[in-house]
This record gives C-alpha cells, sequence and structure tokens, in this order.
C-alpha cells in the first residue's frame, strides 16, 4: 500500500512525524509525505526527518507557497496542488490522507478528481477557527471536498460537533456522521510505560502545574490570576509553569515579558523553559492538577500526558478535549477566559481529590492514545477505503 499524505504542518508538531513513523515500522505502509510550507515556515525544511524501513517513502518539502497566499485561497490551492504534482508521481498511489480539510482536504480533493483516489480528511482547529470565518464564502467548496471525502477523522468530538452545526443540510449531517470516524492523536510511550499515581490527598500547599508555550491562547496569564484569586480564599495554592522557548513555535517576546513581570511578584509561581519528556514525565509526578485553559485547542496531548501520571485535569469548555470524557470523571471544562471559573473547577476538584485520584488511576489509556493502536486504526481505514474502490 502506498499513501500519499498532505500535511502542510508538518514539522510544526511531532504528532504527524509519530503516526508516519509507526504506519512505517508497526503497519508496513510506504508513504510519501508532501508537506507544503508556508513562507513563515521554510524554516522547518528538513525538520523531524523519519528513519523510514520501507522502501520507497519520502518526505517532500514544497517551499513555493508566498505570503500573498494566505489571502489568495484558491490560488493557493492551485499552488500546492502544482507543486504537489512535479513532487510527487501519482501512478501508485493508493490512498490519499489530508491531515486538514480546508487546505491538505482541498489539494486531495483536486487530486481525487483527476485521479480517482480515495482520500481521506481529517478535521482540525484550524479549519473551524480560521478558514471556514476568513474564507466564508468557500464554505460550499469545503461540502464539496467533505462530499468527495472517503472518510473523515476527529480527533475531538467537540470538533464534529461544531462542524455538524455548521451544515444546514440535513442529507450532508447525516453522509458526515456516516463517514466519520474518532481517532485522537497518541502520546510517547514513554509517558505509558511509566504511568503514576497519586495519593487520595493533595500535598500542603496543593500544586498546580501548566504545561505550554507562552503565548496568549494558552490561557497562562489567565491561571495565574485564577491562583491569585484561590490565594485570597484561603488556597495557598502553588504553580509551576513549563514550556517557554517551545521549540518550532514562534515567541511572543512582549506576552513573554509580561508573564515574568506577573510571575516576578508571586513568589508562588514558578516559570520554567521547555523541557524532554522525561523531566516533564517527573515534573507531573510532582504535581496535584494539571491546568490548561487553551483556546483554540485541537486536542492537546499534554491533558493526556497529565492522565498518565495520575493528574486531575482543567481544560476547556467546547475545545478538542471536551467530550473525550463526562464532565467531572477527570477533572471540569472552564471557560478560558475566566480567571474565577478556573478557580472554581480547581476548588471543584481539591474538595473530591480522593474520587478524582481513583478514576484518573483506573483509566485505559493505553487502548485510545499509544500510537501502535492509533496506526492500527488508521490502516484499518486505509484498508476499507481500498475496498471500496475497487
Amino acid at each position: 500500500m502506498n499513501i500519499l499524505h498532505i500535511a502542510n504542518s508538518y514539522g510544526g508538531t511531532e504528532v504527524y512525524t509519530r503516526l508516519i513513523a509507526e504506519l512505517d515500522s508497526s503497519q508496513g505502509c510506504r508513504q510519501q509525505v508532501f508537506v507544503p510550507l508556508n513562507s513563515r515556515n521554510h524554516d522547518r525544511v528538513g525538520k523531524r526527518p523519519i528513519g523510514f524501513s520501507v522502501k520507497g517513502s519520502t518526505l517532500h518539502y514544497s517551499t513555493r507557497l508566498k505570503w500573498w497566499h494566505s489571502f489568495c485561497y484558491r490560488q493557493k490551492i492551485r499552488a500546492m496542488t502544482d507543486a504537489l504534482l512535479e513532487s510527487v508521481g501519482m501512478s501508485d498511489v493508493d490512498v490519499i490522507h489530508a491531515h486538514m480539510l480546508c487546505t491538505d482536504g482541498a489539494v486531495a480533493y483536486e487530486l481525487s478528481k483527476r485521479h480517482g483516489i480515495p482520500y481521506l480528511v481529517a478535521v482540525q482547529n484550524t479549519d473551524l477557527h480560521t478558514y471556514y470565518k476568513t474564507f466564508w464564502w468557500e464554505r460550499p467548496y469545503f461540502s464539496k471536498i467533505l462530499e468527495g471525502a472517503s472518510k473523515i477523522v476527529f480527533v475531538s468530538p467537540k470538533y464534529r460537533q461544531k462542524l455538524l452545526d455548521r451544515c444546514p443540510d440535513e442529507n450532508v449531517r447525516q453522509e458526515i456522521l456516516a463517514k466519520s470516524s474518532l481517532i485522537p492523536f497518541g502520546i510517547s510511550d514513554l509517558f505509558l510505560s511509566h504511568r503514576g499515581s497519586h495519593a487520595p490527598s493533595f500535598s500542603t500547599p496543593p500544586r498546580l502545574v501548566f504545561v505550554g508555550a507562552f503565548y496568549p491562547g494558552k490561557g497562562l496569564r489567565e491561571t495565574i490570576e485564577a491562583t491569585d484569586i484561590l490565594r485570597n480564599r484561603g488556597r495557598s495554592v502553588e504553580l509551576a509553569a513549563i514550556g517557554r522557548g517551545l521549540p518550532h513555535r514562534v515567541n511572543d517576546k512582549e506576552y513573554i515579558s509580561r508573564i515574568e513581570d506577573m510571575a516576578a511578584q508571586r513568589p508562588w509561581v514558578q516559570l520554567k523553559d521547555f523541557m524532554p519528556h522525561d523531566m516533564l514525565r517527573e515534573e507531573l509526578r510532582a504535581a496535584d492538577i494539571f491546568v490548561m485553559p487553551s483556546s483554540p485547542e485541537s486536542f492537546g496531548l499534554v491533558y493526556v500526558e497529565a492522565l498518565s501520571q495520575g493528574l486531575p485535569i482543567i481544560y476547556t469548555h467546547g475545545e478538542g478535549f471536551d467530550g473525550y470524557y463526562e464532565n467531572g470523571k477527570v477533572g471540569w471544562p472552564v471557560n478560558p477566559r475566566n480567571p474565577a471559573d478556573v478557580a472554581d473547577k480547581i476548588e471543584m476538584v481539591l474538595k473530591d481529590y480522593s474520587g478524582f485520584s481513583k478514576r484518573v488511576g483506573a483509566l485505559d489509556l493505553e487502548r485510545d492514545f499509544s500510537w501502535p493502536n492509533v496506526a492500527e486504526k488508521y490502516k484499518r481505514i486505509y484498508d476499507g477505503m481500498l475496498s471500496g474502490a475497487k
């Protein structure tokens, strides 16, 4: 089987690398990975290389996109399609896997019309939060991409519902549901093979941990403000915020400066740089509650990493992780722009900490979040697409 991946976000996060590497090593798939980088991401060329074991598998980078393509959607899709056809031979491609709906999926749709190759499309937060809003007049075209797809994959039940809410036609909604699968990303085996557990009671003082890039969308400022509220209520909480200098991310120096000023006035807030998984695992084990009111958020694998180390979690209402578990089972969703709500939900976890600790410890995270299982699910989908195409 020869799979063509179209992944314009490759290099910005390790999830694509992990999935493609697992499809290579455990599923034996031959893969062509086309990476059409926009003008701001040309430095990703050669980043996150994969030592393929299957002969013929290759990474193809394109730097054809210019700054103005961000404003000219159809021209962008044409440029991406032309660049792909110049670097990838389509004659032996069996299945196309488009890792975003509105960009990668558009190219897959155009290629499928020309070559009759079935394609799978994944729906990401950028599709719904950016393309559906910025290029609202292209929504009928986005619907055609969905209609032409053999399968539609969501990493989050919330994003499936958001997409369905944008479809006024009941027949289209039912077709999307019939073709959709829910497959989250996986997490490193370093977390799953070294599960942590917590005592029925929290530390004194309670230790909160935030893990994420230091930029506004992750909600670090709101998390710090929530600690102020809790301390004013008599909860002498402490916060460790990890993630300053996260690689492959544009640093917002002004925001980081504001965060550092806030931390300097609060001895109970400690800021830490990005760290490798083995060190992060130990930091999570030393904490009591994980807090990250991030918005938008496609899924947030760090929530699962925190759960693997026994931590109850505070996550964002209506975003990627919300809906994967019922509210109150492993933590609580919050309004990401309301520090008082964040503080209230942390308080609720503290009041039932033993119950949360027990429920988190009983989760079967390997079933849903191990990369071998995730890759196996995709391989079954590819096989089904080929059977349906014959």
